[in-house]
C-alpha cells in the first residue's frame, strides 16, 4: 500500500514540473497578445519597417547552417530563393527598379559566405548567384552579387561612400550598393548591403574573357582581374612574384580551376600576364621611365586609374589599401593596365595619419613615380582638384553624407539592437545621438584631411622619401630610405664602432639634438655618432691585515661603502652630461 502511494505521489510531483512552466508561459503568452504584442520571431522580425528595401532569403535551415559553418566558404547551399520588396516612396539612385525582380521568389543557383577577416566577425557577409540574371534595383542585370554586413563598420556607410566618390571621379567599374534589411528565413540578421560583386562579365567589368583553352594572341592579351597579393599564405595557381618582391594574384581567369586538358593554356595565360606585369614595372623604375624594349610606362598602364585609384585609397587612409587582395587591376585584350575597381572600405575615413598626409597608401610603383615623374605629377593634381569638389558634395549640409544617413537610420538603430553585443558595439553607449555622431566624426575626418592635403600639396606631392645618412667621425655607417613623414624601426640603425676610451651615446642630428626611433624623417638627413670620454674610478688598495693574520672585516665593509658612494657619484655625473648633450 505504501509502495502505491509513493509511486502515486512521484507521477503527481513530476505532473506539477512539467505543468507549472506551460502555465506561465500561456500566461505570459496571454499578457504578450493583451498588451497587442506577438511572441513570434518571425512576426516581429520577418518584415523590417525601416524605409529601405527588405531581402528576404529562404532556404533550408540545416544548409544555411552549414554555409555559415564553411570557414573557407567552400559550401555552397542550392535550392534557396529571395525576394525583394520594396517600401512605399523609395527610390533607388540607379534609375527605377526592374519590376519583374519586385515581390516575387528568385531562384538562387547557390548561396556562400565571403570575406577574409569580415568572415570571423558575428554578423556574416555573403555571396549569391542568381538561377537567372536580373536587374536588381537598377544596378544591371548580372547573376552574380554580394551582401556585405560592414560588422567592422560603426557606421553601416564608408564603403558606400567610397564607391560614390569612386564613381564621380570617373573610375569605371566602380561597384553600385544599395542598403537593404536581411530577413533569413524568417529572423532578422541586419542592415547590409547588396552590390555587384567585383568579377568580369556584362554589367561588371566588361572586357573580353578568356577560356580554358585560348593560348595564342591576341586572345590572351586580356582580359585579366588581378589583385595585390602581400600574403604569403596565397597559394593560389594564379600568384606570382615580380623583381621588386611585390606579389600579385590572378582572379581571372581563375587559373587554380584549370584541369589537366587546360595545362597548356594555363601556362601560357599566366606566362603572358607575368611577363606583362614585369614589363609593367621595369618601366616604371627604368629610365625615362621605359624598359628595355622601350616601351613607356604610359603605354602600359593608364596614369589617370592609376592617380584617380590612389588619391581615393590614401584620402580615405584605408586600412586595406594596396595591402590585401581587395587591391585590383585589370587588363583589357590588347589594351593597357588599369587599377581598380574600388573595394574594401570598410576600414576607413578614420585618423588623419598625423602629419604623414599623403604617404599612407604604400604602393611602390606609383610611389616612385609620383616622387620622380613629372608627368604623373601634373596627373595626380588634376585628379585632385576633381576630388575636393566631389568630397564638398559629399560633406555639405543635406549632401550624400546627410542623405545616406537618413535613408538608413531605423535600419541602423535595429542592426545597433541586434548586435549590440557583437565585439564592434561591446561597450559602446548607445542613444539616439549615436549614429549623429558617428557621421560627425566621418565629416569632420574628411574636412579635416582636404584641408591638410590642400596645405601640403604643393611642397608635399613629390616628397614620398626621406634618406638618413648614418656617419661615424669620416665614416658612413649606413644610408636608410624612409618615406617621408615616417621614423625609422629599430633595426634601421646600425651598430657604432667601438672606441677605446669612449662610450657611444647614440645618434645627433646635424642642431646636435637627438636622433632615435620616435624621430620623424622628413627630407634627406644626415646623423653623427655621439660619444663621451669615459670616466674610471679610484684604484682601492688591497684590506691590511691584522698582526694576528685575520682580515678587518669592519674595513672592508667601509672600503665597500665607500666604493658605492663614489659610483653612484660617477652615475650621476654622467646622467648631467648625458642630459647636457641631449639639450
Amino acid at each position: 500500500m505504501m509502495k502505491h502511494r509513493a509511486t502515486a505521489l512521484t507521477i503527481l510531483m513530476i505532473l506539477l514540473l512539467f505543468l507549472l512552466p506551460l502555465r506561465a508561459g500561456a500566461e505570459s503568452g496571454a499578457a504578450a497578445s493583451a498588451s497587442g504584442e506577438e511572441n513570434t520571431a518571425e512576426e516581429t522580425h520577418a518584415f523590417p519597417e525601416n524605409g529601405i528595401p527588405v531581402l528576404t532569403l529562404t532556404i533550408d535551415p540545416e544548409e544555411y547552417q552549414k554555409v555559415v559553418s564553411s570557414y573557407r566558404h567552400e559550401y555552397r547551399a542550392e535550392n534557396g530563393s529571395i525576394r525583394l520588396d520594396v517600401p512605399d516612396g523609395w527610390t533607388s539612385e540607379y534609375g527605377e527598379a526592374d519590376g519583374e525582380t519586385l515581390g516575387r521568389e528568385l531562384p538562387l543557383a547557390y548561396i556562400r559566405g565571403r570575406g577574409n577577416s569580415t568572415w570571423l566577425e558575428d554578423k556574416k557577409p555573403y555571396r549569391f548567384r542568381l538561377a537567372e540574371s536580373a536587374d536588381i534595383f537598377g544596378m544591371g542585370a548580372n547573376e552574380h552579387w554580394v551582401l556585405l554586413a560592414n560588422a567592422k563598420d560603426d557606421s553601416l556607410l564608408r564603403n558606400r561612400i567610397a564607391a560614390c566618390v569612386g564613381d564621380a571621379l570617373g573610375l569605371a567599374f566602380t561597384p553600385k550598393f544599395v542598403p537593404v534589411d536581411l530577413v533569413v528565413n524568417g529572423e532578422y540578421q541586419g542592415s547590409y548591403l547588396l552590390g555587384e560583386q567585383v568579377r568580369i562579365g556584362e554589367n561588371r567589368i566588361e572586357i573580353d574573357k578568356i577560356k580554358k583553352s585560348q593560348t595564342g594572341l591576341p586572345e590572351i592579351s586580356g582580359g585579366y582581374l588581378l589583385a595585390m597579393s602581400p600574403s604569403e599564405k596565397d597559394t593560389d595557381a594564379g600568384k606570382f612574384t615580380l623583381k621588386s618582391g611585390m606579389s600579385f594574384l590572378v582572379e581571372e581567369p581563375e587559373l587554380d580551376e584549370y584541369g589537366e586538358p587546360q595545362q597548356a593554356a594555363l601556362e601560357a595565360q599566366k606566362d603572358y600576364i607575368v611577363k606583362y606585369m614585369q614589363s609593367v614595372e621595369d618601366a616604371v623604375f627604368g629610365e625615362d621611365f621605359r624598359n628595355a624594349e622601350g616601351a613607356a610606362v604610359s603605354e602600359l598602364m593608364d596614369l589617370e586609374s592609376a592617380a584617380k585609384y590612389w588619391w581615393v585609397q590614401c584620402f580615405a587612409y584605408n586600412d586595406d589599401g594596396f595591402d590585401s587582395t581587395s587591391t585590383y587591376l585589370y587588363k583589357e585584350r590588347d589594351g593597357k593596365l588599369f587599377w581598380g575597381p574600388l573595394w574594401d572600405f570598410d576600414r576607413s575615413f578614420w585618423i588623419n595619419g598625423g602629419a604623414n598626409f599623403l604617404n599612407n597608401a604604400k604602393m611602390p610603383w606609383l610611389d616612385h613615380l609620383r616622387a620622380n615623374d613629372p608627368e604623373y605629377q601634373q596627373i595626380l593634381r588634376a585628379a585632385w582638384e576633381e576630388l575636393q569638389d566631389i568630397l564638398e558634395e559629399v560633406i555639405r549640409e543635406g549632401g550624400v553624407l546627410d542623405r545616406y544617413r537618413e535613408e538608413i537610420r531605423l535600419s541602423w538603430e535595429q542592426d545597433h539592437e541586434l548586435w549590440q553585443d557583437h565585439e564592434l558595439w561591446r561597450g559602446a553607449p548607445r542613444d539616439d545621438g549615436e549614429l549623429d555622431r558617428t557621421v560627425e566624426s566621418i565629416r569632420g575626418n574628411i574636412r579635416e584631411r582636404r584641408e591638410a592635403i590642400g596645405a601640403v600639396i604643393d611642397t608635399g606631392l613629390a616628397r614620398v622619401f626621406a634618406e638618413v645618412t648614418f656617419v661615424d667621425g669620416e665614416q658612413v655607417l649606413a644610408r636608410k630610405t624612409v618615406y617621408a613623414g615616417e621614423s625609422l624601426s629599430a633595426g634601421d640603425f646600425p651598430e657604432a664602432e667601438e672606441k677605446e676610451g669612449f662610450a657611444f651615446l647614440g645618434w645627433t642630428d646635424g642642431n646636435g639634438q637627438e636622433f632615435g626611433r620616435d624621430s620623424r624623417v622628413f627630407s634627406d638627413m644626415t646623423v653623427l655618432a655621439a660619444y663621451r670620454e669615459k670616466e674610471t674610478a679610484p684604484e682601492t688598495k688591497p684590506a691590511p691585515q691584522e698582526a694576528d693574520g685575520t682580515d678587518s672585516a669592519g674595513w672592508i665593509i667601509a672600503a665597500g661603502a665607500v666604493s658605492v658612494l663614489i659610483a653612484g657619484a660617477a652615475a650621476s655625473v654622467l646622467r648631467g652630461r648625458r642630459k647636457m648633450d641631449k639639450s
